[in-house]
Parts: structure tokens; C-alpha cells; sequence
């Protein structure tokens, strides 16, 4: 690497050249101790200079004994120091695998454990190696079922021993990070939640640890689409008592059946998300973490964990299997359809404002909408003539507005006239690819908690323009997965399933009429042209509803063709002052979006792995 003093951050690259030499450094001894010590269950976190990943961790993940240290001082002067039960079935679990697992809960720095395993008649040899590492540690428990009763029943045999005030749910060959439990038990001091997650990885057969997956906080819409939250699970023990057993029927997605029943119980803001890797999730050839086509009985008792969520929660909805095998929720729509007012702000663009009035009115299925296309200071013939063709649908309004533009004042006065119950929020170069994206919307915005919900933008050329935002990009935000090709599956496959977002752009942005006028509309003062959709989002997240992206409303934006680009000093100026008051307002959301993960890259818009940000497990501050 060569470094010359005109470079235009010569600190920040040194400063990488000297993080990627002590990584390599680490590199070196950690293998070195590998293989004095020969121990199977320390996971390689260094393996590959050339990963991301490993580099990633080699930053963020080791524990260095000055780190074991202050975790300890830590523990000393915990408030409150949780006894914690991990519960563990095992069947026929290969013996490294399950000596690695349990060595890697006595190896946890957070002294205060129990682990309750119940073996589901594996018989000899795991009998024998789990009696002698049960004589071994008094915390470890075992109970030896005299027949197979497979996951669930095993599982329950397990929490039958279970003393803890919290139960940690860990499978027979997987590892904890040594600091797992710490950083369970710092959570609870720290906000007392009833449910707790984490982020986790994998190891492959090398014990390398591959594929993280660095997880948004609760997302309740997302756990819908697939068990997202998955591991490390930790739930209060009360919840679990009134929550009653794991039930066989669901064996194969018994977790995720789980899950949900007990989201049914707990207020979803004592649910807490940690963001680090505390779970290495063993992926080998018939484990659902190398791929869940593995079993397909999974799938179908998932399915069947979530329509019996949505019958015991009131919801009317059918479950089917989506792309990635992932799930989709599609809702019922009421017998009476609620009026859509659709809100078109537009300025000439006679030809692209034709395609999308067309699409609203020969390709949309849905019945019940007006249209108001807000005309502020159209000029060209072509327009006023298409303006008179529209004087045959009845359900069509052209509206004047001559004031300097500004697209929030323009929406907000579009509202006013608005008649109908649910506001559609539609730029005049969208258009319409599927007669039931409307309907879809619907169904998505009439669900409890939610406050608006976003449409899959493509560009002409087919690649995705919007799946949701993700704040903080670029300072302010950006759109997730732009640029993408649709058939892709990008970050866990996020593209192709309904999840909830902290923001979605009005470009198609469906809002409930009764929230719009509660939170104050869209900003005219401070945000006349940008960000005031992310603003409008943010002022309903705020107030506690949720924002949800749907990729089964799919549309083409022709973006900007009747604006322009931002290109001469007084848009400059604007946009200058526009981010300023984003940045003064919501910095703290800019700064750690709550869907988003604070492991994942703040420059670019493709979920990648960025090796100067991440979680210190020590203080958790951002770095």
C-alpha cells in the first residue's frame, strides 16, 4: 500500500494499514495456539486473510484478555446476576460436536449457568460422555429419555429441569461465544426484556465461522416471512411457564412455532436485540443451516405455525411458500373495500402521466379509488389534452395548485381534498406491472400497528430502484438493495419478503388518512423536496406504528423524468439545508436505524460488511 501525503484521508489509511497488520499478527498466534492446544471447539475466526468476514472479525469478535477482564469486573458489580439455563435435547449427536457445544458453555465467562440436557434415547456411546461430563461440573444436568419422542418432547424434558430465571435454547452441536451468557446477563440489567436475541454465524467443516447473519431489532413482519430471530434465543422463564410446552405437531419449526406464541404474550418493546455474534450455528450436510430444503417437513409445519398464530390472534390471512423458501402472509381484505385516494403531484409529462393514470385505471384490480392528480404549473398542450380524456372517468379529479413547487405542500393539499379512508401517496412516473399490487397494500396497511407501507420500485431497465430504506446511508438514507436484479435474493432475502423498515419513499407509499393528519402530513417548511417521506415515516414510527416494504407490489419508476436532476446552486443550497435538518432532527435514528444493523455498511446500499463498523463487545458502542 502506498501512501502519499496528497492523499485525501492519509490518517484513515494508515490507520487501516496498521488494523490489517495486527490482524495478520492475531492470525498468526491464534493458529499457533490451535495448535498447541489442539482443542476442537475454539472456532477459527482467522482462517482466510482474503474473507471479509474474517477480517470483520478478527476486529470485532476476539476477546482479548484485557477484554475477559473488564467483563469480569463487570460481572462483579451486576445488580442483578441471573441464573441462566441453557437447555439442550440431543439424539446421536456426533461426539466432537456435542463435547465442542458443552465445552463451549463451561467456557463461558458468565459464571452463573446451568445446563439441563435431556438425551432422547441416543443410547451408548453419548450415554457414557454425557454421565462423565455431567460428574465433571455440578451445574451440568442430564436426564436420559427411555424413548425417542424426537425435538419438541426432548426440549420439554430439558425445561422440566430448568431452575434458571431465564431459559437460553441452544442445539447439541453448535457453540457459544464465550462470552455469550455476559452479554445475556449485562441485557438484563440493562433492560429487564422478556425475550432476548443475538446475531450468529456459522462453521463450516472446517470450524471456520462463515455467513453471518447480523439481524434488525424485533421485526415482527419479518418473523411472518421466516425465523429470522432463530439464535441465540433466551426468553424469561415466566414467559415460558405460560407459554406451555413445545407441541409435536410443529416439530422442524418447533422454534419458530414458539416464537410466535410467545410474541403473542410479551409486550414486543421487552423484546431485546443484542448485535453481536454470540451463536455459531454448525452448518453440515443434513443441518437446516446449511439449507432448510434439507427437511422439507419444516416448511410445512411452518406454515402451520403461522396460520395458527393468525387464527389465535384474530387475523384472516393464508400462508403459502414463497421464493428462498420463505413465507407469505396474504391477508384478507375486508367485504367492504376502503376508498384509496390516490394523490398524483405532476407538471407536464404528458407521456409517462398517461401510462400511469392507465395503469391505475385498466391494470389495477382494486375498485374502490379516486385518483387527484395535483396539477402545479403544467404548460404543454399535450398535458391539458390528456387532462380532458380523463373527464370520462368520474373517479378522476385534475386539480390546479400554482405555488412554487414543493412536493410536500403539494401532497399535503392533495390530502385535503382526499376523500377516501387510506391515502396512496404515487409519483407521476410510476407505472403499473400487476393488477393486485393495490389490493396487496391494502391488506399490508389494514394490519394492526401499521402506519404505511412501501411498494418494490424497478428502474426501466428492470434492476430494483426501492425495496425499502435504510437510514444512515449516505448520512441521511438509501435505498436497500439498489441496483440489485430482482431475481436476486440479497441480504437473507430480504428482497422477496414483506418485513417491516424504519421508511419506504412516497414515490408508492400507502398511509391510513387518520395517521397522515395525526403526525402533521409531509414537512413543507423544512422539507419541501427531499427526504420528506423518510421524514413522514419516521414522525409515524415514532408514534409507535410500523412501516412495512411488500416486494408483491411490484412497480416501474421512471424516477425524476419530470423534475430533473439536482444540478444548479439554489437545488444545491436546498438539499444542503434539507439534509442539515434530518441530521439536527432524527440523528438518533440516523445513526443506529433499528432495521438495519449496526454491523453492516453506512456507505453503500448493498447490506455488505464494512470492516471499520461494528459492535465492541465490551462497551457495544459503534465504532
Amino acid at each position: 500500500m502506498t501512501v502519499t501525503l496528497s492523499s485525501a484521508v492519509p490518517a484513515q489509511i494508515l490507520t487501516q494499514l496498521k488494523s490489517v497488520t495486527q490482524q495478520w499478527a492475531d492470525t498468526l498466534k491464534s493458529i499457533e495456539q490451535l495448535m498447541d492446544d489442539g482443542s476442537s471447539s475454539r472456532v477459527v475466526k482467522h482462517q482466510s486473510i482474503a474473507s471479509t468476514y474474517q477480517l470483520w472479525n478478527a476486529r470485532f469478535s476476539s476477546i482479548t484478555a484485557e477484554d475477559r477482564a473488564k467483563m469480569l469486573a463487570e460481572i462483579i458489580t451486576m445488580q442483578r446476576k441471573p441464573l441462566l439455563t441453557i437447555v439442550m435435547p440431543t439424539y446421536k449427536t456426533p461426539k466432537k460436536f456435542l463435547e465442542a457445544a458443552i465445552q463451549s458453555v463451561m467456557e463461558q465467562i458468565y459464571p452463573y449457568w446451568e445446563l439441563c440436557i435431556a438425551d432422547d434415547a441416543s443410547g451408548e456411546p453419548t450415554k457414557s460422555l454425557l454421565t462423565a461430563l455431567a460428574a465433571g461440573d455440578d451445574r451440568i444436568k442430564v436426564k436420559f429419555r427411555p424413548k425417542n419422542g424426537h425435538i419438541s418432547e426432548a426440549t420439554n424434558t430439558a425445561l422440566g429441569m430448568a431452575k434458571g430465571d431465564y431459559i437460553c435454547f441452544m442445539d447439541h452441536d453448535d457453540l457459544l461465544t464465550p462470552d455469550a451468557l455476559f452479554q445475556v446477563a449485562r441485557e438484563i440489567n440493562r433492560t429487564n426484556p422478556d425475550i432476548i436475541y443475538s446475531d450468529e454465524d456459522k462453521i463450516d467443516g472446517r470450524n471456520v465461522a462463515v455467513e453471518p447473519h447480523f439481524k434488525p431489532d424485533f421485526n415482527y413482519t419479518l418473523l411472518l416471512s421466516y425465523n429470522y430471530i432463530c439464535h441465540l434465543l433466551v426468553i424469561r422463564t415466566a414467559v415460558v411457564q405460560k407459554a406451555g410446552k413445545f407441541k409435536t405437531q410443529y416439530n422442524g419449526s418447533q422454534d419458530h412455532e414458539y416464537l410466535l406464541r410467545c410474541c403473542e404474550i410479551v409486550d414486543r418493546r421487552k423484546i431485546a436485540h443484542i448485535p453481536l455474534i454470540l451463536y455459531h450455528w454448525r452448518a453440515h450436510e443434513d443441518s437446516t443451516a446449511t439449507s432448510i430444503g434439507t427437511k422439507n417437513y419444516a416448511l410445512e409445519a411452518g406454515v402451520k405455525a403461522i396460520e395458527d398464530h393468525l387464527a389465535r390472534t384474530g387475523k384472516a390471512g393464508t400462508v403459502s411458500i414463497g421464493k428462498g423458501n420463505a413465507y407469505r402472509v396474504s391477508w384478507a381484505l375486508p367485504p367492504v373495500l376502503p376508498k384509496v385516494s390516490v394523490i398524483i403531484p405532476t407538471r407536464d409529462g404528458a407521456g409517462i402521466l398517461a401510462v400511469c393514470l392507465l395503469g391505475l385505471l385498466t391494470k389495477t384490480e382494486y375498485s374502490n379509488i379516486e385518483i387527484i392528480v395535483v396539477d402545479n404549473g403544467s404548460e404543454e398542450k399535450e398535458t391539458f389534452d390528456l387532462f380532458a380524456q380523463m373527464k370520462a372517468y368520474p373517479n378522476v379529479r385534475i386539480l390546479r395548485y400554482d405555488v412554487p413547487f414543493n412536493y410536500s405542500r403539494i401532497c399535503n393539499y392533495g390530502a385535503r381534498e382526499a376523500t377516501g379512508e387510506l391515502l396512496l401517496m404515487l409519483n407521476n412516473d410510476i407505472e403499473v406491472l400487476q393488477e393486485h399490487w393495490l389490493a396487496e397494500m391494502v391488506g399490508q396497511v389494514l394490519q394492526p400497528d401499521v402506519g404505511a407501507v412501501g411498494a418494490r420500485l424497478l428502474y426501466p431497465d428492470g434492476r430494483i430502484q426501492h425495496a425499502g430504506v435504510i437510514l444512515g446511508i449516505g448520512g441521511v438514507a438509501g435505498h436497500a438493495h439498489k441496483f440489485l436484479d430482482p431475481e436476486e435474493y440479497g441480504y437473507m432475502n430480504r428482497i422477496n419478503v414483506v418485513h417491516d423498515l424504519s421508511a419506504c419513499t412516497a414515490a408508492c407509499l400507502l398511509i391510513r388518512r387518520e395517521l397522515f393528519e395525526a403526525v402533521g402530513g409531509f414537512n413543507e417548511e423544512h422539507l419541501g423536496v427531499a427526504f420528506n417521506d423518510v421524514d413522514l415515516c419516521l414522525k409515524l414510527l415514532s408514534a409507535g406504528h410500523r412501516i412495512v416494504y411488500t416486494p408483491f407490489a411490484t412497480l416501474r419508476h421512471h424516477e425524476s423524468v419530470s423534475r430533473g436532476a439536482e444540478n444548479t446552486p439554489a437545488k444545491i443550497f436546498r438539499s444542503r439545508r434539507e439534509v442539515s435538518y434530518m441530521v439536527s432532527t432524527w440523528s438518533h435514528l440516523l445513526d443506529r436505524d433499528p432495521y438495519y444493523s449496526c454491523n453492516l455498511t453506512l456507505e453503500h446500499e448493498d447490506f455488505r460488511i464494512d470492516l471499520a463498523r461494528g459492535a465492541s463487545r465490551v462497551t457495544l458502542a459503534v465504532y
